[in-house]
């Protein structure tokens, strides 16, 4: 589909796209705040990593895919 250009994505959103992609490409933020949890041996604040992703679908990189409970299914739009 695309790529991501590293000047328009930070070091943060890059690192959430990777989570996306070890998750199969499709989960929610709950996932992936236990996921980078595990990476990177830190914890976002849930508002913070809200918007963080909130940016990547603004950039196109990320789409919603549903919703489950309370929590919104993203999946990526690059492979």
């Amino acid at each position: 589909m695309g790529r991501i250009d590293k000047d328009e994505v930070g070091y943060r959103q890059q690192i959430i796209m990777q989570c996306f992609w070890e998750a199969g490409g499709r989960t929610t933020v709950p996932d992936i705040d236990i996921r980078i949890e595990k990476k990177c041996g830190r914890k976002f604040s849930r508002s913070a990593l809200n918007t963080m992703v909130q940016a990547l679908v603004e950039k196109g990189l990320l789409a919603v895919d549903g919703k489950i409970h309370q929590s919104f299914i993203y999946k990526t739009c690059l492979t």
